[in-house]
């Protein structure tokens, strides 16, 4: 609604302390009227100086007090900012993130948008006005008649054998696509060019950048220049153009990652969210929401149909599932998945063998080479502690209290949790077996590739981490055009789909099972499945069948298993157990507390002083403990989890914590609903 009467606005300001939200109220002018909306940016008295702010809604003028109020002094810019129904979004992101507004309204808004608006001039004049009313009436218009013609659904090779049609999908009800990439490509266009032909518009969500351009690039080849990318990696300008297009209606699919989940579409009848596992959408700063539930929250908003697509889903959307919340359908895995094989590594101690490389895997490698294939050998250790484990049985040091993993503290010569916070001295034997086998976790990309180098001398080896990132586009082509023949590397390989191995070994695949998190066994799951998916499709050119040797420990455990029988839901139903067992989402909400400061005296102080606030809302507190690091500023950090049966409670005691904190000057405290991981 436009300022209509004699109306005066509240106005968020745009102020560079964004933590420190204030609202004013202005009069708006009478030659304004017509052009001053929700959203729009405008220039305000603020003391003696100027200031930028965004108009949130309006209230009559004939309140006490309103003849004092000093008047909005010009436009920013020609068109709004965002919509009512986007403040209304930004609104519950704040909300349900422990965020400030203005925060929030600078997700609906890319910087470098804004920066080329403060270019313009900011318009105030009677004549501006009429003109500026007139170009937000062209763009809220209805589209003209065969802006977007009928379009069949794909049918013949690109349609997906055995799934339900994108047609008889429930915009009540959200839906999850379960199987491999290249089923759920298919689909995912299937159901955006129904949507286009009946005059709707789609928005298709990655974890990634380097995932855009294949699924970009077969919609472009069915619905032209109606589809365009938006992400951080775009150029300023790019970015500008992308925006303008996405409000003047001339594109109809968006496809981009999480921040694309604020682009500027009405009409929205779509929203895909893909690999909805990913933890990259989780926002790491202010407002730290996660992708997937602001897609859900905007669907509901827009009713739109929500589809959340994953090769193994999150815990979290299978419960769904299972509580008749979402729909599932279930396709392909992959038109020719790998053979996997599970090497016992208990097995081959028995046998005396102590190398990094098993026998069996030793042997696929050759027989590969020798048949022309080439090996991909997945390395990942990436943010692991020192953890132990027991060779005899295979199983970890874990708390008894929260059912994770206990790192070794150098400096307390001793495990703790870093969770609860507890310690107990290093076990010299296996708590679970009495075995006397206890080692450390862990081989690194470069022991891996030195191993290989000596075993195999003539043939050509590449390393992939992050010390080779930025040379990781030729050693993808030199291998997939074969003077490569062996990579050893970590997820990194993951980003380019390119590489078709016809062997994928993992060197370890227990390493994530050992991570001090809850979520461990799920997210090993999730990275094989991700890693095997490279060697889906087949043979390349003539090669040998596609193979997949995965070494482990715990070969009976659901998340290995899986890989061999193709049971993932024995997982799921375990880890749904053992989350009800011990408290964790989706039976609770979680958050994570972080007090930092300068110096160790000070972050505990903080913590302490934060503990204490939330245990009055009747919340219980996990922890406090040592953070993981120290951060991004140095200093010292402290970690606890509050947990509690009710979300609005967990909420409650945050916002209290930071209020307090707020007032403080040493230190800083940081709140997170939702962690997705434990620092």
């Amino acid at each position: 609604m436009t300022a209509a009467g004699e109306a005066c606005a509240e106005v968020l300001l745009d102020l560079p302390a964004r933590r420190a939200e204030r609202r004013l109220t202005y009069r708006v002018p009478e030659a304004l009227r017509p052009m001053i909306d929700v959203g729009t940016r405008v220039l305000v008295p603020l003391g003696p100086r100027q200031a930028r702010g965004f108009v949130l809604g309006f209230q009559p003028c004939d309140q006490p007090g309103t003849r004092e109020l000093r008047e909005i002094q010009a436009i920013v810019d020609p068109r709004p900012c965002f919509s009512e129904r986007m403040l209304e979004l930004a609104r519950w992101v704040a909300d349900t993130t422990l965020a400030t507004v203005l925060e929030a309204v600078h997700c609906l808004i890319p910087p470098d948008v804004l920066r080329r608006r403060d270019a313009a001039r900011a318009r105030s004049s009677a004549q501006d006005a009429a003109r500026e009313r007139g170009e937000r009436e062209d763009v809220s218009a209805a589209p003209p008649q065969g802006a977007f013609p009928a379009i069949g659904v794909p049918t013949g090779q690109g349609a997906v054998p055995g799934a339900e049609a994108p047609t008889h999908l429930e915009p009540s009800i959200p839906t999850l696509l379960w199987g491999g990439a290249d089923a759920r490509r298919e689909w995912i266009l299937q159901a955006t060019m129904t949507e286009i032909g009946r005059g709707g518009r789609a928005l298709i969500i990655v974890p990634e950048i380097a995932l855009i351009p294949d699924l970009r690039d077969r919609a472009r080849a069915l619905l032209g220049d109606r589809v365009v990318d938006l992400h951080s990696g775009m150029t300023g300008r790019a970015r500008r153009v992308a925006w303008g297009r996405i409000v003047d209606r001339e594109a109809g699919v968006v496809i981009g990652t999480r921040s694309a989940l604020f682009a500027p579409l009405d009409r929205l009848r779509l929203i895909v969210l893909d690999e909805e596992q990913d933890t990259a959408y989780k926002a790491d700063a202010s407002p730290r929401y996660h992708g997937r539930d602001v897609a859900l929250h905007r669907g509901m908003l827009e009713r739109a149909r929500v589809v959340l697509g994953s090769p193994a889903p999150s815990v979290e959307t299978y419960a769904a599932i299972a509580a008749g919340q979402f729909e599932c359908i279930r396709l392909p895995r992959a038109a020719a998945p790998p053979r996997v094989t599970l090497v016992d590594m208990r097995a081959e101690r028995s046998r005396g063998a102590r190398g990094l490389l098993s026998q069996p895997l030793l042997a696929a490698i050759r027989r590969h080479l020798r048949s022309g294939g080439r090996v991909a050998l997945f390395v990942n250790r990436v943010g692991y502690a020192r953890i132990l484990f027991c060779q005899e049985c295979g199983r970890a040091v874990r708390c008894r209290r929260c059912e994770v993993t206990m790192p070794y503290d150098g400096e307390r010569r001793a495990i703790f949790c870093r969770i609860c916070g507890r310690t107990n001295p290093a076990p010299e034997v296996c708590p679970g077996c009495g075995g006397a086998a206890l080692r450390w976790i862990g081989a690194g990309t470069e022991r891996v590739e030195e191993v290989i180098g000596r075993l195999f001398p003539a043939i050509r080896i590449a390393r992939v981490d992050r010390e080779t990132e930025r040379e990781f586009a030729g050693i993808a082509g030199d291998f997939a055009s074969g003077r490569t023949r062996i990579v050893v590397g970590t997820q990194l390989m993951l980003r380019a789909r390119q590489l078709r191995p016809t062997l994928i070994g993992v060197v370890d695949a227990d390493l994530p099972l050992y991570l001090p998190d809850f979520r461990a066994g799920e997210r090993t799951l999730q990275q094989l499945r991700a890693v095997l998916s490279l060697a889906d499709g087949g043979p390349a050119d003539g090669g040998p069948a596609a193979e997949a040797v995965v070494q482990t420990r715990v070969p009976e455990h659901p998340a290995i298993a899986a890989l061999r029988t193709g049971d993932d839901e024995t997982m799921y139903r375990g880890e749904l157990a053992v989350r009800r067992q011990f408290g964790y989402p989706p039976y609770t909400a979680l958050a994570s507390l972080i007090a930092a400061g300068p110096d160790r005296q000070a972050a505990q102080k903080l913590a302490a002083e934060a503990v204490d606030i939330v245990q009055r809302f009747g919340v219980e507190v996990l922890g406090p403990a040592p953070a993981r690091d120290p951060g991004p500023r140095g200093g010292f950090r402290y970690h606890c989890l509050l947990r509690a049966a009710d979300g609005d409670a967990v909420r409650a005691a945050g916002r209290a914590a930071l209020t307090a904190a707020a007032r403080g000057r040493r230190g800083r405290l940081t709140v997170e609903m939702d962690p997705q991981e434990i620092h």
